[in-house]
């Protein structure tokens, strides 16, 4: 369920947030994404600004057929997209990468060191932001992602590293991609709704 929460005032968060997807050939996972973070925005007022790309791109290709069949089943819209390889301007020009896995993540780093502040695994973030809502920080909505940084370290992880990753589904079974589809949109909304809460209960600190 979504918090009703008024988006259209200047400098809500989300509304100047350019997120980057990354994924190994963004053909499949970081396509997903964005479609999932473009309806979780669109469904409270505000436009995404959102790109992807994919460290081993399979450049000019067109989203996987499994995974845009899974994305419309799971209620998404697929949009026109073609494959791009990820750039050092493409991450440099985020304000906060992320990666379906931690392959993706490692590469925005490597192409641009300083992003290692604000790169993050889907679910890493998903799981740093929420660890804010429940602590009850107080955040200035600007600060959310270096916030989110933060609390690494301090907030409970995964027991498993690999539990940070949405497994590629590419060249494997529908099921395989259904179950990617899911996560992310599940994934991509416990983002949203914890930006929002934190967003509404956190003063601007000038």
């Amino acid at each position: 369920m979504s918090t009703a929460v008024p988006t259209d005032a200047p400098g809500h968060p989300l509304s100047r947030l350019p997120v980057l997807f990354v994924c190994t050939g963004n053909v499949c996972r970081s396509p997903v994404a964005a479609w999932a973070w473009e309806r979780a925005l669109d469904g409270r007022g505000v436009t995404a600004q959102v790109s992807t790309a994919g460290h081993g791109a399979l450049v000019g290709a067109s989203p996987d057929p499994l995974a845009e069949a899974a994305a419309r089943e799971a209620g998404l819209t697929p949009r026109t997209h073609r494959a791009r390889q990820l750039a050092a301007a493409d991450v440099q020009a985020a304000h906060v990468v992320l990666a379906l896995d931690r392959d993706g993540r490692r590469a925005a780093v490597e192409l641009v060191p300083r992003a290692s502040r604000y790169s993050f695994t889907l679910i890493e973030f998903g799981r740093l932001v929420t660890d804010l809502v429940a602590s009850g920080t107080t955040v200035a909505p600007d600060g959310i992602v270096a916030a989110a940084a933060s609390r690494r370290g301090f907030a409970v992880g995964p027991r498993d590293l690999r539990d940070d990753d949405v497994p590629d589904p590419y060249g494997r079974l529908p099921r395989r991609h259904a179950e990617a589809v899911t996560r992310i949109v599940a994934e991509t909304e416990r983002v949203v709704e914890a930006v929002m809460l934190l967003s509404v209960e956190s003063p601007v600190r000038s």
